[in-house]
């Protein structure tokens, strides 16, 4: 497997894992956070339950260890503690509720304009039915791919035309080369192309989306600044 097909493999990797975790998000929770039961969930010391707490109850986390939460719940005038499985809880604030699945049917752009702005980006659907991001100047390009399950993360450089095609092939090698996450090419003189390719097919967590969209535009925003050593980049 080449170098650039590894690194692809194993960024598809990570996004994977953090998708397939479903409700794992534990561990982006800190002591002080609080926590909404969306179940009947049982307190456990160990393999003994203590109590079950109702679903809808505020708790607060005390520790965090796995997907396991340490809380203490009042009892009678008594404080009970003991640990939760995040499985029957969820954030009681934030922009996106993490454990969320989009089905397969809803991954709509009027769907993935809604996650956009619930993660408090600026998100709308264009003549082309794409869904354009736009944050920090930059513009990043979400197109639903229903005949192939697969939304597909855009974005464009220009070429200054001064630069000899040589050399802006030679940049698009190297961006392939040296950089992870997305594929670049160049299919006009004056314009470098990059794309990503997330597969939906059977469902996709918001949290994955996001997370492909934040490594898309971090690729769309630092590479003309660290990657471009003979200036041939021109605006996005």
């Amino acid at each position: 497997m080449s170098r650039l097909l590894l690194k692809r493999f194993l960024m598809g990797a990570t996004l994977g894992a953090a998708c397939l975790a479903g409700t794992a998000f534990a561990a982006d929770l800190d002591v002080g956070d609080e926590v909404i039961t969306v179940s009947p969930a049982p307190v456990k010391d160990g393999k003994a339950t203590k109590l079950e707490v109702p679903e809808g109850t505020t708790l607060t986390v005390v520790k965090v260890n796995g997907p396991w939460l340490a809380v203490e719940v009042d009892r009678e005038g008594e404080t009970v503690s003991g640990w939760i499985h995040e499985k029957h809880i969820k954030p009681k604030s934030g922009p996106v509720a993490v454990a969320e699945v989009i089905p397969e049917s809803e991954v709509t752009p009027e769907r993935l304009t809604q996650l956009f702005r619930r993660a408090l980006l600026s998100a709308e659907v264009d003549k082309d039915n794409d869904v354009r991001v736009e944050e920090g100047g930059v513009k990043v390009f979400v197109r639903v791919d229903k005949s192939r399950k697969l939304l597909v993360f855009l974005g464009a450089w220009h070429l200054k035309e001064q630069v000899s095609m040589e050399d802006k092939l030679r940049l698009m090698n190297r961006w392939n080369d040296d950089l992870i996450f997305v594929r670049f090419c160049v299919p006009k003189d004056d314009t470098l192309w990059c794309d990503y390719f997330l597969p939906y097919e059977g469902g996709v967590c918001p949290r994955h989306v996001l997370a492909a969209y934040r490594l898309f535009h971090k690729v769309m925003t630092g590479a003309p600044t660290t990657q471009d050593p003979d200036d041939i980049v021109g605006e996005k």
